[in-house]
């Protein structure tokens, strides 16, 4: 393997993979646990789906609302999905929010609550609805069938209202205990900052690009003055005093919006600019 891409198996089992990526200030990270729709008997059907689903009722730490509110506040995104193989929890942040994500996912992944049952399981059996509504769903279902037959395989990860439907809490804690062990999770990460060496080298270059971001934003700041007083000139003969008034201000303004930008960052709330 490469020296950009490591692999550690610990010593509970949980196999960790990364990935550095240089030049980036966002690191992707995930879970993934072998608890897809293959591991389900007939009448479980589904189950690993509604599984993925109450990861997001809340932790033995957080609560539902909390977990969002802590991934909104990193200006993040966090996802699941479940197909045939594998159940995954996935989100991206900006590098300083590594250890907070990681610490929410974890408990989400290992101390699931199981609250809400009862809502959550409507949501899914809306799904399902949607699901079986689909003639594109129910060609690949056909398909599956048709080669794999009754083996797991056959059946739509979904799964069937009738299991959603009746599983008890009792059944998802058991299914949660006999398939979300250590050795079967890997943690995947992508990000930058992996030796110290590079946490220097990215504030060197912060440094760098803030000071060429003051000289030409003060540059911008004195172009927009001018700007303002030129076309204030240039529309003298020509547009109404509200209206001269007013495309001179606009003119003023995008100078000084781009000055305040040296303080005001958006990218604090919202990790686009990154990721």
């Amino acid at each position: 393997m490469s020296d950009e891409h490591r692999i550690a198996t610990l010593d509970n089992g949980v196999r960790v993979v990364t990935e550095r990526v240089p030049g980036v200030r966002s690191v992707a990270l995930g879970f993934w646990i072998a608890a897809g729709s293959v591991v389900e008997e007939e009448s479980q059907a589904g189950i690993s789906h509604l599984l993925e689903h109450m990861l997001f009722r809340g932790s033995e730490r957080f609560g539902s609302e909390e977990i969002d509110q802590i991934f909104d506040a990193m200006g993040a995104e966090i996802n699941a999905g479940t197909d045939k193989e594998a159940t995954s929890l996935y989100t991206r942040v900006l590098d300083r929010h590594l250890e907070r994500a990681f610490e929410v996912m974890s408990d989400m992944i290992w101390h699931p609550r199981f609250g809400e049952l009862e809502a959550e399981r409507e949501v899914v059996l809306e799904e399902i609805a949607m699901y079986e509504d689909d003639p594109q769903d129910r060609v690949f279902d056909a398909l599956g069938r048709a080669i794999f037959g009754a083996h797991p395989l056959g059946r739509p990860v979904i799964g069937s209202a009738g299991v959603v439907g009746a599983v008890t809490r009792e059944q998802l804690a058991a299914f949660h205990a006999e398939h979300y062990l250590p050795a079967r999770i890997v943690i995947g990460t992508s990000l930058v900052m992996i030796l110290a060496v590079s946490a220097a080298t990215t504030m060197v270059h912060a440094l760098t690009t803030r000071a060429v971001d003051v000289v030409l934003a003060a540059l911008l700041l004195v172009g927009g003055v001018i700007g303002a007083q030129y076309g204030a000139l240039l529309t003298l003969r020509v547009k109404p005093d509200m209206l001269r008034l007013a495309l001179s201000i606009i003119i003023l303004l995008v100078g000084l919006r781009m000055f305040l930008g040296l303080f005001w960052h958006p990218d604090e709330i919202f990790s686009i600019e990154y990721l």
